[in-house]
């Protein structure tokens, strides 16, 4: 619209020489902008353009984790120092008191019935619900656990009553169920002490 009024005021007679001036200067100024908008919609489509072909950083799939390393015997030694022992470690600790070749005493008496201490080991025990669990041995170390040799006496003859080992509640290393991996502590039941029972129904 406004080029075509530059031209019919350029063919006019009457028309001044300054008013044709502000004419170009305007066509002018109309061609520049037009220029420019042309030019960022161009840059805009480019843009958007090479926007829709860039894609998202793919994610890399995490490898799996792997699985628990196996555990070994340096690695359990190591982690639980004096843990296992051996027969021979045990023997050699059975003393009283701190005192050299001083040994624990020979036999304790408990109504009919007699008992000798000693360190005893165990492949297998039950937790306090009953629930059989494997405990963890590193080669010839075995986890000890205190416990008393059991026996009536035999000038006990009149006595009504059996001899008869006690469970204690203690911890132990053992294997996690229906693994053999897998490790942790856990609350066994073992057989420490003797006790004489009174096998006598009470009326």
């Amino acid at each position: 619209m406004l080029i075509l009024n530059c031209e019919r005021h350029s063919r006019d007679r009457g028309t001044s020489h300054r008013r044709r001036s502000v004419c170009l200067l305007l066509l002018f100024l109309t061609w520049s902008t037009l220029g420019q908008c042309q030019r960022y919609e161009e840059e805009s489509r480019g843009s958007e353009g090479h926007a829709s072909y860039d894609q998202p950083p793919r994610r890399t799939r995490r490898p799996p984790l792997a699985s628990d390393p196996p555990i070994t015997d340096e690695g359990l030694l190591n982690t639980f120092p004096g843990l296992f022992q051996t027969s021979n470690e045990i023997e050699d600790q059975t003393i009283q008191m701190g005192a050299t070749g001083a040994r624990l005493p020979l036999a304790s008496y408990h109504g009919c019935c007699s008992s000798e201490p000693k360190m005893d080991t165990y492949s297998t025990l039950s937790d306090p619900l009953g629930t059989a669990v494997s405990l963890v041995q590193v080669g010839q170390r075995s986890q000890y656990f205190p416990s008393e040799t059991c026996r009536r006496e035999i000038n006990c003859s009149a006595c009504s009553c059996s001899c008869t080992m006690v469970n204690q509640t203690l911890t132990a290393l053992v294997y996690k169920p229906g693994s053999t991996r897998e490790i942790m502590f856990s609350l066994v039941r073992v057989p420490t002490f003797c006790r004489c029972m009174n096998n006598l129904a009470i009326p």
